[in-house]
């Protein structure tokens, strides 16, 4: 009977390592799945926090984009209506121009400055 062992001894050799390097694999892959599902769990739990503050970021954004639409509004319309009331050309009681203006006094010619103009813008005869 011995000399069954004898003969098949190195298939057995064989068959127990494999057994043991499966054992050796399969602990391996069980403490390296458990560190990745570990480690998938704390992303999910960060990636979870991330999108709630950059949903509450989004939010504030949202707020003060409106705030500032709301006052640019707001002071657009201030200036419509400034412009609106208080414009010159809406008041028919504003002071115009005079369609031909008279030169100040003091830049009056005299009677004899004018006939010395009128003379020397004669033409001349020959």
């Amino acid at each position: 009977m011995w000399s069954f062992i004898d003969e098949y001894l190195n298939y057995i050799k064989v068959g127990v390592c494999v057994l043991v390097g499966c054992a050796v694999f399969y602990s391996g892959f069980h403490i390296g799945n458990g560190r990745y599902l570990e480690y998938k769990a704390s992303v999910e739990a960060t990636a979870k926090a991330q999108e709630a503050q950059v949903e509450s970021i989004q939010k504030q954004h949202e707020l003060v984009t409106k705030g500032i639409q709301d006052e640019y509004e707001a002071k657009l319309a201030a200036v419509h209506n400034y412009y609106r009331t208080a414009s010159v050309w809406n008041k028919p009681s504003s002071s115009s121009v005079p369609a031909f203006p008279m030169p100040p006094s003091s830049l009056m010619l005299s009677p004899p400055t004018m006939n010395l103009l009128d003379s020397a813008l004669k033409p001349r005869s020959n």
